[in-house]
């Protein structure tokens, strides 16, 4: 059964995280608003999910944020070396989270 009310308040917090990020690099400093968005929010998240699926939760999300390293190297290579917009250098790098993501689990599904 959906517990609706844990959907809702994890929704307010994601929104909630989103929104404070946004303001902090907008009208406080980039750096606060890159310290805050690099909170490990799947830490967390792991308390809304079941203690007998957590070890694989945890060994797929540290496996996962290597492709998350890998997304924003690439997001940063783009808008800083290459002078790619921001708008097309966060495309290239969600892009390539996306595919390390599909090669990760198609990968984990042959297995």
């Amino acid at each position: 059964m959906v517990d609706w009310t844990s959907i809702i308040q994890q929704f307010l917090i994601g929104g909630t995280t989103v929104a404070t990020i946004s303001y902090l690099g907008n009208f406080v400093n980039p750096v606060l608003a890159g310290i805050f968005a690099s909170v490990p929010i799947g830490l967390p998240s792991g308390y809304y999910i079941a203690t007998s699926k957590a070890p694989g939760y945890y060994k797929n999300l540290l496996l996962m944020t290597t492709g998350l390293l890998l997304a924003t190297g690439v997001t940063t290579l783009l808008i800083t070396e290459y002078n790619v917009s921001k708008n097309m250098s966060i495309v290239g790098g969600m892009l390539t989270w996306a595919m390390y993501g599909a090669i990760y689990y198609i990968y984990n599904m042959v297995l």
